[in-house]
């Protein structure tokens, strides 16, 4: 089961300000959107769960769209292979973003992906 605490604005710009503080004056957590989807495979929900959100991220008059991951890890030792899974859902969420491109027949020439922040636990 997710942890609700990281569900909650607050609690998300707490995170991301303890991680890299130069960021969140850049990030509106007022608009930050869950997103309800998991890119974790079934054979792994047991010891994981995934949170994404969206949140504008402002650069002077410019305004994009980043990802927050968040991965909850429950497990006793230490997995050295965790950068390349998250690496793998990073992909899957790109990859998800492609094919809504695709089915929207998006020109490619629009094709922005969104930054992702990824964040273990």
């Amino acid at each position: 089961m997710k942890d609700k605490v990281f569900e909650e604005p607050e609690f998300v710009r707490g995170l991301i300000d303890l991680i890299d503080d130069s960021i969140v004056g850049h990030l509106e957590f007022d608009k930050l959107m869950q997103i309800n989807r998991s890119y974790i495979p079934d054979n792994l929900r047991e010891q994981e769960s995934d949170i994404v959100f969206t949140v504008p991220f402002y650069r002077g008059e410019q305004v994009e769209e980043f990802l927050i991951y968040i991965l909850i890890e429950h497990q006793s030792t230490v997995d050295a292979t965790m950068a390349s899974r998250v690496m793998f859902y990073m992909t899957q969420i790109w990859d998800f973003q492609r094919r809504e491109w695709d089915s929207k027949n998006k020109p490619k020439s629009q094709w922005r992906y969104r930054p992702i922040i990824p964040i273990v636990l």
